[in-house]
């Protein structure tokens, strides 16, 4: 039997982050990530990019210390042909795209909230929207770099 390999910290090389319009999730994990670990690699794109980031996503991060480090929303298909040591999708076309451009070993699915289809008013939207970062943030810590070893197995 196969010894099991561990991932720890400093196993995190780079790291790509997909959503959707990469203008909303993808972005706050990329802030977040490179807040807690400036020396990670770290990109976030979208299966189908926006024409500009949520103005919410930058408020929100700016609330927290953080701020984008793109200045517009970029496209996975540039990017499919990096190598990354995790591959993280944050939605369900994400997903999809991610299970045919990437290596199965590298990618993990993360379910989190999309704040930009909330509805509802200003003081709802600011809700997901800070509903969302925490949630990135926690899965972050916790999945990536909370202290907590990572077998190679968990990241498919």
């Amino acid at each position: 039997m196969e010894r099991e390999s561990h991932r720890t910290v400093s196993d995190i090389v780079s790291v790509l982050f997909v959503c959707t319009g990469n203008s909303c999730r993808s972005p706050m994990a990329e802030a977040i990530l490179h807040h807690t670990v400036p020396t990670v690699n770290v990109r976030s794109a979208g299966t189908s990019p926006a024409t500009a980031f949520s103005p919410y996503t930058i408020s929100t991060l700016a609330e927290h210390g953080l701020a984008l480090l793109s200045k517009d929303p970029g496209d996975v298909r540039t990017l499919r042909h990096h190598e990354y040591s995790h591959v993280i999708s944050l939605s369900d076309d994400a997903e999809d795209f991610c299970k045919e451009a990437f290596n199965s070993s590298v990618h993990r699915r993360w379910y989190v909230d999309d704040p930009f289809e909330c509805t509802g008013d200003e003081s709802a939207r600011r809700v997901a929207y800070e509903h969302c970062f925490l949630t990135i943030q926690q899965l972050v810590h916790t999945e990536l770099c909370g202290g907590v070893e990572l077998k190679s197995g968990d990241l498919k």
